[in-house]
């Protein structure tokens, strides 16, 4: 079990919350561990101390997409500090089952769930009596199946019987199906007793439990119809959207109000994409975070920056270095060489790339702020800076066609307008930065195609950029990689807390 969970069944324990983890107990374990959700009942009396102990306890109170909301029922988010896990806890307040995107069903058992709940003695915590708890899964199957005259029980349904059916004593759990249910009691409490269920008896069981249900119902047939298909709809475009075209629709967890924005710094080698990446996954888990490539390396592949690309490679075909021994047969090694800017039009082509890059940032940087402000996270991989040119994503037009003797007209208006997009970049520095640290010699190690003196340069200016808005956490990119990573997990869920 995760200490931050621990902690938080113990002080609800020690206060005398009336909770219990009502369902999915056969994998309570998993759900302490961090693997899936906690989905926990609380009696509405204890509604103000259990969210009181639950923000105590460093979770964080998240907004769900309308198409996931159901009333009484709220989402709270915590971190293990020593693992670097998030925990999710789905907290009812009232006990609801049925279609997806619905819920048109509440189980009219507040009372009885709390007055028959059981301590698990192997975590501790508070969980349904198998006897109430067998009754409340077979309802559910059949209530939230998609077509209820085919209803089957799916793997993880049938583990779950089995579990139950190992823990129940058969008298409690028919004199509770006749409680609840009344004269169909009897035949509820047959077909749990029975073994696999065929679709014709489950269907049966939504026969009996939708009749039970019926008074407690919160909408029609055909609104359940119209809404599920709407919703559905809208999940499949937007999760497409996202996955196939890069969209940044929100389809996940919020935090309340605006968000927390990102970014990672480094001289080549440093891990800035595959920490990005890593977070973002870890994020994504239950909160709507996206990654903000703002570089131009092998993350950025441009219209402009592929023609360049090709360019060179024709070139490097059509003047292939001569030998001295090349008569001999033998052949010479690849000789570097250095870009020709003395030529107008190929420069201008670079020239034009590199504000395309800038433009790109800038409007990347606008997006962001959006998500941002939708209470999502964004992730910049590498932040365009102004404090130094012609390197480390800072405005290279202006110096190197100084350098090359390219100081035309068309030239400075576009060194000017890369310039303004950086300026206006700055504006939007994100609330946290992260530089990673380690020797050019390491970083040389990793990436041996690199300069030196260029990563050299770059390590010095690591440490002299300044952002005067944001937090900046200097990290030692040289130690384990997953200690490198927890540091700036348990950093970055810090800062989530104290954003209000």
């Amino acid at each position: 079990m995760l200490e931050v969970c621990k902690r938080l069944f113990s002080q609800w324990n020690s206060n005398n919350v009336k909770y219990c983890h009502w369902k999915s107990n056969e994998h309570l374990m998993a759900g302490l561990d961090g693997e899936t959700d906690l989905d926990v009942y609380v009696a509405p009396s204890s509604k103000a101390m259990a969210e009181t102990l639950l923000a105590e306890c460093q979770y964080k109170e998240c907004h769900t997409q309308e198409w996931h909301q159901y009333p009484d029922v709220f989402e709270w988010i915590g971190f293990d500090q020593a693992t670097g896990r998030l925990v999710h806890v789905h907290l009812h307040y009232r006990i609801i089952t049925g279609t997806k995107f619905c819920k048109e069903y509440v189980f009219p058992i507040d009372d009885l769930i709390i007055s028959s709940r059981i301590i698990d003695p192997a975590t501790n915590v508070y969980v349904t009596n198998p006897d109430l708890e067998i009754i409340i899964l077979y309802s559910r199957i059949a209530l939230k199946a998609k077509k209820k005259q085919a209803i089957r029980a799916g793997k993880s349904d049938c583990r779950e019987i089995e579990y139950l059916k190992e823990r129940i004593h058969a008298e409690t759990v028919k004199e509770l199906c006749v409680q609840l249910m009344g004269e169909r009691g009897g035949e509820f409490f047959d077909l749990i007793m029975k073994g696999n269920l065929s679709s014709p008896e489950w269907y049966g069981v939504f026969r009996i439990a939708s009749g039970w249900l019926k008074p407690y119902r919160r909408y029609s047939k055909w609104h359940v119809f119209l809404r599920h298909h709407y919703y559905k709809l809208i999940d499949l475009f937007l999760y497409a959207a996202n996955k196939k075209y890069g969209c940044y629709y929100i389809n996940k967890k919020t935090l309340p109000g605006h968000s927390v924005s990102i970014c990672l710094i480094g001289q080549d080698g440093s891990g800035k994409s595959t920490l990005t990446i890593e977070l973002c996954k870890w994020l994504n888990w239950k909160l709507a975070a996206h990654r903000f490539y703002l570089g131009s390396g092998d993350h950025y592949n441009g219209f402009l920056k592929r023609v360049i690309s090709k360019g060179v490679k024709f070139k490097r075909h059509i003047e292939k270095p001569k030998s001295a021994d090349a008569g001999a047969g033998t052949k010479s090694a690849p000789v570097k060489r250095k870009k020709n800017l003395k030529n107008l039009g190929p420069a201008l082509i670079v020239a034009k790339n590199r504000l395309n890059i800038a433009r790109r940032a800038y409007k990347e940087v606008l997006r962001s702020e959006k998500y941002r402000k939708k209470g999502a996270i964004p992730l910049f991989d590498r932040f365009p800076q102004n404090q130094f040119e012609g390197i480390y994503d800072g405005p290279k037009i202006a110096e190197t066609y100084r350098a090359n003797g390219l100081d035309y007209g068309l030239v400075k208006y576009m060194a000017k307008r890369e310039q303004r997009y950086i300026e206006k970049i700055q504006k939007f520095q994100p609330r946290l930065v992260f530089k990673l640290m380690l020797s050019p010699e390491e970083s040389i190690r990793r990436k041996p195609l690199e300069n030196f003196d260029a990563v050299a340069r770059k390590h010095e200016i690591t440490k002299q950029l300044q952002f005067p808005n944001s937090t900046v956490h200097v990290v030692d990119a040289t130690q384990d990689y997953q200690a490198e990573l927890l540091l700036i997990k348990n950093e970055i869920w810090k800062s989530l807390i104290q954003n209000q």
